[in-house]
């Protein structure tokens, strides 16, 4: 029963500061129980570690902003909790396999076929799929 409150905690601590956390720790302390205790009870309830929540909760709002907004790739790393783009540029890339940037172009491809060209999308229903890792983003 505590077990779930305490991940439960860190998730909530997770989707609101996301952007601003500096380390585990500071979730952990928000928590009151140890990073080392908070870590496993972690990966015991949802099969990741509270680092991979990390990263998740701040890539999933970077894709959110990358598609509703017209925000610089520098001005989303800053947003999302990444000091530099590079360093959003990286996990992006190993979490997706394709950059930031082209993830946007990507997502307006599919997004401009779904809304304009629905009967012609019917028929060619490969077009998006064409794309490297598209069909990942095309929902």
């Amino acid at each position: 029963m505590f077990r779930q409150h305490y991940v439960n905690l860190a998730c909530q601590y997770v989707s609101t500061y996301y952007a601003t956390i500096q380390s585990l720790d500071e979730i952990a302390v928000y928590c009151n129980i140890s990073q080392s205790h908070l870590t496993r009870l972690f990966r015991e309830s949802l099969h990741m570690s509270l680092q991979e929540y990390l990263i998740t909760a701040r890539l999933n709002r970077a894709k959110e902003l990358l598609v509703t907004t017209n925000q610089s790739i520098s001005e989303i790393s800053w947003a999302v909790g990444y000091p530099n783009e590079l360093n959003l540029l990286r996990a992006f890339k190993s979490r997706y396999g394709i950059s930031p940037k082209e993830f946007r172009q990507k997502k307006i491809d599919c997004n401009f076929i779904r809304q304009n060209s629905r009967i012609w999308h019917m028929k060619q229903q490969s077009l998006c799929l064409s794309y490297k890792s598209c069909s990942n983003f095309c929902t």
